[in-house]
């Protein structure tokens, strides 16, 4: 009789985990951990981040350098020896990696914005103006129309925003926006307040089954048409396409953005992890391993040489592809 009622009890606990919606599986996203930006130099780009910017440096190195085997097998990256920087991103767990390769073959690339597998990188901005007039002259271009700030949204969106070229040729943009509300922790004195990704993708569709079902973004919609005034953001007047604006990583106090662009030349970017002009993203995850085997099964294209995650810097990591060439790393949360 007692075996029947443990029995029943288990049953029961195994139903209200299923009503609830509650799962004990493991191989789940936890958050959000960097954008990766190889550089092909390191110490100019930290002149603009660190220097002009503000950014800090974080000790708690996001993507080790060195020259270590696991390293190059992480990278699929043979011979090569890598030098990184990790930046702290005020106002969010995100940080910013610079990674500058030697020892193997480099292939500078040129992003545009209407590229599949493009990453832009944008960041909340305390003052519009103080920002822009911080980095107008140092950036290697701007390409917003206009040449500088524009309120691209209404009254609920970005109040102005602008999107320009770092001295690398990265895209980043700089937005003035009220929401979410700021941590009591970020000094006064930060001219970079947030941040997040946005990701250029080949199919807006195809991008967010894989970012849904794979990585546990949550979607509000599947996409809207891109305004006259976002495409002027973006310096792609002509230009059509459809964006998911409310596209939220697990963990994340942002929203990244998801962009398809049409009627306009585009070629899926070649980028390789040791190129110049490449950025990439990585998460943390609960289970490197078991993640990975749910996106093989799926079939997601692995990067890491052998096709399996490797331990560097104290803990498992992976790098695979999205469906639109994007390269995206997997850090195991648990170090």
């Amino acid at each position: 009789m007692k075996a029947v009622i443990c029995a029943v009890a288990l049953l029961a606990a195994s139903f209200v985990t299923a009503v609830s919606g509650q799962t004990t599986d493991a191989g789940h996203v936890v958050r959000p951990n960097a954008i990766v930006h190889t550089v092909a130099d390191l110490d100019r780009s930290l002149m603009f981040y660190r220097g002009v910017l503000g950014l800090d440096v974080d000790p708690s190195a996001a993507l080790p350098g060195g020259s270590s085997e696991a390293l190059r097998r992480l990278l699929n990256a043979p011979g090569a020896a890598v030098r990184t920087a990790t930046l702290r991103i005020p106002g969010t767990d995100l940080r910013l990696v610079l990674a500058q390769f030697s020892g193997v073959e480099r292939k500078p690339l040129s992003p545009r914005i209407q590229d599949p597998g493009v990453v832009k990188t944008a960041f909340r901005v305390r003052d519009m103006d103080a920002a822009f007039a911080l980095v107008e002259k140092r950036v290697s271009g701007v390409i917003t129309l206009g040449g500088g700030p524009i309120r691209p949204e209404g009254p609920s969106g970005a109040n102005r925003s602008v999107i320009t070229k770092d001295p690398d040729g990265f895209l980043v943009e700089f937005a003035r926006q009220d929401v979410p509300p700021l941590p009591d922790n970020i000094s006064q004195t930060s001219t970079i307040i947030g941040g997040w990704a946005s990701l250029i993708t080949e199919d807006l569709a195809k991008s967010i089954a894989f970012y849904r079902d794979s990585l546990g973004f949550t979607f509000s919609s599947n996409g809207r048409p891109l305004s006259p005034l976002v495409l002027s953001l973006q310096g792609l007047p002509d230009a059509a396409g459809t964006v998911s604006a409310a596209s939220k990583p697990p963990g994340s106090a942002y929203n990244w953005f998801v962009y398809e662009f049409k009627s306009v030349d585009r070629s899926t970017l070649p980028a390789r992890l040791q190129d110049p002009g490449t950025a990439w993203v990585s998460f943390l995850a609960d289970d490197v391993r078991a993640l990975l085997q749910k996106m093989k099964a799926s079939g997601t294209r692995v990067e890491t040489a052998g096709g399996e995650p490797v331990t560097v810097g104290g803990a498992t990591r992976v790098v695979v592809r999205d469906p639109s060439g994007i390269l995206i790393e997997l850090v195991d949360a648990k170090r």
